[in-house]
């Protein structure tokens, strides 16, 4: 089990660590051998320091979105509940998801008196969930049922990989893990629960991992991940200075209420499809992965791909202003476009 900066309570991480033993991989490396076919699980680029201005955005997109996001967590929390009841086990999916699981966990605490128990496990785009994590939790709490977290949705491709695995996992283990995905923004209308189903700053976009408890994204190479070991991941405890982590949480559930929380909208078709064939249209698209649906997908993007284009909506839209700074800052161009039921989408080189 691995360590983060998040309360001891908050969240476990499931994660074998991998910290001083697995090598960085230069960032043109990286992107050279992604090209070349390679899995962005089989290495890690270390974080640089994020600069000054990338924390004062990041600092007024909690101070602008804090009520926000309290509702959605509430929403999300009240849903789970409502569907679960109390025997549930929160798995987040490390490590976007991290800090909403924690403040999931922290909420039903605040209304309910209800400590539940929280974990964070890896899945991985292609490669799959770790089972090793699932079946420590099913050992832990073999009467719990499991819901899935994540932050956001962009193209639905972790909610795919999710339904593909559970169902595999249920089907080889004879159990019944419910595959529902709770997250605070479903722009691609694929989550089961959300607090919101349009496309908004969840601010833990704008970060690494000073929001999510200095742990690194995760990890699987088998040359240092074994057949009974969790996925990996790398500490960042350079960064503690930095660290905006429990900032984050503290902000959120101080706007916590224990008013009645109003239904969420209902999951609707899922616009993906028909975003993706418009884009096919107007520009060279090497492969649905270099596409990124959503502010969520294309922060992440800006802070550690290599995008060519960012596809805006509104540039006057405040929930943009990190994805407006980084492109910026990095030389991407921007340009306005009917992004649909996106607010943004960046395309990858």
């Amino acid at each position: 089990m691995m360590k983060s900066s998040f309360r001891d309570d908050d969240c476990f991480f499931l994660l074998k660590d991998l910290t001083g033993i697995i090598p960085f991989t230069p960032f043109d490396e990286k992107e050279s051998l992604i090209a070349e076919g390679h899995s962005y699980s089989e290495m890690i680029t270390e974080e640089e320091p994020l600069p000054m201005e990338i924390n004062d955005i990041f600092k007024s997109m909690v101070s602008l979105h804090a009520s926000d996001i309290a509702r959605y967590v509430a929403t999300v929390s009240e849903e789970i509940l409502r569907r679960f009841g109390e025997n549930v086990v929160i798995v987040s999916l490390a490590r976007a998801g991290s800090p909403v699981g924690a403040l999931i966990r922290r909420y039903i605490i605040f209304k309910y008196n209800i400590p539940l128990p929280h974990y964070s496990i890896s899945i991985i785009r292609g490669r799959g969930i770790d089972r090793n994590a699932l079946n420590y939790i099913l050992r832990r709490h073999p009467q719990g049922r499991m819901v899935f977290v994540d932050g956001w949705t962009g193209k639905g491709s972790i909610s795919s990989e999710l339904k593909k695995d559970i169902k595999a996992y249920n089907s080889d283990c004879g159990t019944s893990i419910s595959d529902c995905l709770a997250v605070l923004a479903d722009p691609a209308h694929v989550a089961e629960f959300a607090g919101t189903r349009n496309d908004v700053c969840i601010p833990n976009a704008c970060l690494n991992s000073t929001v999510s408890g200095l742990v690194s994204r995760t990890i699987l190479n088998n040359s240092y991940i074994g057949p009974n070991d969790f996925h990996g991941a790398v500490r960042y405890d350079n960064f503690r200075e930095d660290d905006m982590t429990n900032f984050f949480l503290s902000a959120i559930e101080h706007c916590f209420s224990r008013d009645n929380i109003c239904p969420n909208s209902i999951q609707g078709e899922s616009p993906v499809g028909e975003v993706i064939e418009r884009l096919a249209r107007d520009f060279p698209l090497a492969n649905i992965n270099k596409v990124k649906l959503s502010i969520g997908e294309s922060s992440r993007a800006l802070i550690r791909r290599k995008p060519y284009i960012v596809l805006v909506k509104n540039p006057s839209n405040r929930d943009l202003s990190f994805v407006l700074f980084m492109a910026k800052k990095r030389g991407v161009e921007v340009r306005q476009y009917d992004t649909m039921n996106y607010e943004c989408i960046t395309l990858l080189k």
